[in-house]
């Protein structure tokens, strides 16, 4: 395949990667859907029922309070600096190992 023929090929993967997108993009709500609502019910996410998620998108389930949490969010973030107990106990293990050395 010459230079010419893949970047088409990249164009049309690009182009159909784009069209399933917007095929699928319509049943996903946006989180600026999800604020105008609990702001509009005066209430917020974690205080949704599962059938106001479900009126919003049917793509919810219960595994929407999961994501949400707020503790479950600080413990998914496992990046260095982020608040996940195994990273902090992994900095602070590695701060007092360095602080001995000084």
């Amino acid at each position: 395949m010459n230079k010419k023929q893949k970047k088409n090929l990249q164009r049309i993967i690009i182009a159909l990667i784009l069209v399933l997108i917007l095929k699928l993009l319509p049943q996903f709500p946006t989180p600026v859907e999800l604020v105008l609502y609990c702001i509009k019910h005066n209430t917020n996410l974690d205080d949704l029922s599962l059938a106001e998620y479900k009126a919003i998108s049917p793509v919810f389930d219960e595994s929407v309070y999961a994501a949400i949490n707020v503790n479950e969010c600080a413990q998914a973030r496992k990046v260095i600096g982020g608040p996940a107990k195994e990273v902090t106990t992994a900095a602070i293990a590695a701060n007092k190992e360095y602080f001995k050395t000084i």
